[in-house]
């Protein structure tokens, strides 16, 4: 009797376990089967997605760095034609300077050429009284004093108002002025140039000044030189003369006027002043 209730409460146990086990799985294999279904297409769709996605960004990035690459190439290739370019840049620089100085010596060359022709075209004795006297009379506001061998033209007339800068056309007057002492005899010319000095001088640089003894102001006696100097300059381009050979002179007339006097090198036989009556 024993051993058949044991028999048979094992092979109930055994169906009961049976019995719960194809319950179990009667109820969570058909809820379990359809979302693990559903979620795997999802996944997998993902999945492949990204694997596109993945496959696309590797080609993405060859391409970025085949460019980039690329653009480091040319940034080496462009900064090498700018140095090349920059020292061609030099060179070029550098033969448009010894252009320019070989063109102002041949300038040069070609106005002391130019005032030999005209020397010796028509040649005259430099500084000659009767050509100067000819060039005063033709020139308004100039004077010639023939006993003094000297010129004078009014300071107002030759330079802008209370400034040193000459006026176009005086620079032009001076300029035909200093052909005038070009010629035979010229080596032999002393030029003294004076310019007076002017009180109440107001343009910027030249401030009004009063020195206690009533003399002008040193502010323009500052002027006055820097206009004689502006003449004397003048003259020697123009005449083709020495510099030694024309100085700066304090002026002993009274008056606007800037003065131009000639004089012969010491040691000199002769003189201008002996051809004064020459025709």
């Amino acid at each position: 009797m024993v051993e058949w209730n044991d028999t048979t409460d094992r092979a109930r146990r055994r169906a009961a376990w049976w019995a719960g086990l194809t319950l179990a799985a009667g109820t969570v294999a058909p809820g379990c089967g359809l979302v693990s279904k559903t979620k795997l297409d999802d996944c997998h769709h993902v999945s492949q997605t990204l694997r596109s996605e993945n496959s696309r960004l590797k080609d993405v990035a060859l391409d970025l760095r085949a460019q980039t690459q690329d653009l480091s190439q040319r940034a080496e290739d462009d900064g090498r034609k700018i140095t090349e370019q920059e020292e061609a840049v030099a060179r070029l620089e550098s033969s448009v300077h010894a252009y320019q100085a070989e063109r102002e010596q041949m300038a040069a060359a070609l106005e002391a050429v130019k005032r030999q022709v005209r020397i010796a075209a028509s040649p005259h004795e430099a500084a000659n009284p009767a050509r100067l006297k000819a060039f005063a009379l033709a020139h308004p506001g100039w004077t010639f004093d023939d006993a003094r061998l000297a010129l004078a033209a009014p300071a107002t007339q030759l330079f802008e108002s209370q400034a040193d800068q000459l006026r176009p056309e005086a620079a032009e007057t001076l300029k035909t002025l200093g052909e005038e002492f070009s010629g035979p005899g010229a080596d032999a010319l002393v030029l003294e140039v004076a310019a007076p000095a002017l009180e109440g001088v107001e343009k910027a640089g030249y401030e009004p000044q009063a020195d206690r003894d009533g003399k002008p102001s040193a502010n323009g006696r500052f002027l006055a030189a820097a206009r004689a100097a502006r003449v004397r300059d003048r003259l020697v381009v123009a005449a083709g003369l020495d510099p030694a050979s024309a100085r700066l002179v304090p002026s002993i007339r009274r008056g606007d006027q800037v003065e131009i006097r000639i004089q012969k090198k010491a040691g000199e036989t002769g003189g201008a002043k002996s051809d004064a009556a020459r025709p």
